[in-house]
């Protein structure tokens, strides 16, 4: 997929540490065909004097996905969950009431993390050019 120079992107990092996060960056250029400079949102170079730019390989970058108004999650439901500056894939476990927040269990490590509806979204897998829900439905937009 080509992107366009300032589009907003998700990169998924292939790293042992990153796998199943994905981090809000801006496209800033095309190297080749196959490789995209990137300014990450909410990571920053030692110091945090400035946004940390990458290169990185096009299967580390995909649009961002739509957003679906979704505040009511069910148990087993697969989601991402916005911990430490990135969404992460993982599955509720269970609602806590009265509080209502989410209890998610990250695919990468099976950490448990307590969630408002607010940090969550239906997550969305990037397939052949379209979006796909968890139950292989292609989802028209």
């Amino acid at each position: 997929m080509a992107f366009r120079y300032q589009e907003r992107v998700e990169i998924c990092k292939k790293q042992e540490g990153f796998l199943g996060s994905y981090y809000c960056a801006t496209l800033l250029a095309a190297v080749g065909i196959n490789r995209y400079i990137v300014r990450y949102e909410n990571r920053w170079v030692q110091g945090g004097a400035r946004q940390m730019t990458e290169v990185l390989d096009a299967d580390e970058v995909r649009p961002q996905p739509p957003t679906i108004s979704c505040t009511n999650f069910s148990v087993s439901d697969k989601v991402d969950a916005y911990v430490n500056y990135a969404w992460w894939v993982g599955r509720v476990t269970r609602k806590i009431e009265p509080i209502r927040t989410y209890c998610v269990s990250l695919d990468n490590g099976g950490i448990e993390v307590q969630v408002p509806p607010s940090k969550m979204r239906i997550h969305l897998d990037w397939e052949d050019g379209r979006w796909v829900l968890p139950m292989n439905r292609i989802l028209s937009i």
